[in-house]
């Protein structure tokens, strides 16, 4: 098999559902819940704003403790097999981390709201926990594009790039993470798409593109509704806007990179590849 006949990265089957339920229950706990349970615990139930803001942010941080619970017992529970290449049992991978770590910072962020006066303060800095996610993510996305145009290489392991190796994508990071965990394609992805980086240029291509895409318009997104969650007069528009557009901006941003994938595969005029058959080829 020739490098021309290697697809760009793809999911199939088993993987699309696992992250498609996934993004589901994601998008339920951090957007439809939130902004419907505001609006009927202040309008309907004309509870506090401390009260109506402590509620629906409670189910989004069980949900997201859950879901961290579980995909870190899926890497370090005995005979993983979703571990990232050449890992040991007790190494957390790149999304694991970055989950981690922006769940705390939102966590003391929705604390802070809590206790602030006036409560109309509180419910401002409360509509921030998706900006901040996207500040995390896509300031990550613009820098590590950067240093791959700059040919830097990793200082130590992430996920499973060893110590040493050039940087890739922080997307290709992402996907590799999700796919294998979430996705429930496990080490063979891994490998797949390693193989499939080292040895197609459209895809080493698209996932450059793509993740200045994501990484600019998501900075974009983030100052503008920080920059509006203090500026509007009206509370309850800035709490539903901090919850609904990082949304909005994710739909518009996936459709982009849905045809940006179809555009790749038909001017390469690329066949699926088997990925037991992409495994072997990487090990060889």
């Amino acid at each position: 098999m020739t490098a021309n006949n290697v697809s760009p990265v793809r999911s199939t089957g088993g993987s699309s559902v696992g992250v498609l339920v996934q993004f589901a229950a994601l998008f339920t706990s951090s957007c439809v819940l939130p902004i419907a349970l505001y609006w009927l615990l202040k309008y309907v139930a004309h509870l506090s704003d401390g009260t109506v803001v402590a509620i629906p942010l409670a189910i989004f941080g069980v949900v997201s403790v859950l879901g961290l619970a579980k995909r870190t017992w899926d890497l370090v529970r005995p005979q993983s097999d979703c571990r990232p290449l050449g890992g040991t049992r007790w190494q957390l991978d790149y999304f694991d981390w970055n989950f981690i770590s922006g769940f705390t910072v939102v966590t003391i962020i929705i604390i802070i709201g809590n206790i602030l006066k006036p409560k109309s303060r509180g419910v401002r800095i409360c509509s921030l926990p998706l900006s901040l996610l996207f500040f995390q993510v896509c300031t990550q996305l613009v820098v590590v594009n950067f240093m791959v145009i700059s040919g830097v290489r990793y200082p130590w392991r992430i996920s499973s790039m060893p110590q040493g190796t050039p940087v890739r994508p922080a997307l290709y990071t992402i996907v590799e993470d999700v796919v294998a965990i979430e996705g429930g394609r496990r080490e063979r992805f891994r490998a797949s798409l390693d193989h499939r980086y080292m040895v197609h240029a459209p895809t080493r291509k698209l996932l450059l593109d793509l993740s200045w895409i994501w990484g600019i318009g998501g900075l974009v997104v983030a100052v503008v509704l920080t920059a509006l969650a203090f500026a509007l007069a009206d509370v309850d528009l800035a709490f539903t806007l901090g919850w609904s557009v990082p949304w909005a901006f994710v739909a518009v941003a996936g459709l982009i990179t849905r045809s940006m994938m179809k555009a790749t595969y038909r001017k390469g005029g690329f066949t699926e590849v088997n990925t037991d058959e992409e495994v072997q080829l990487a090990s060889a």
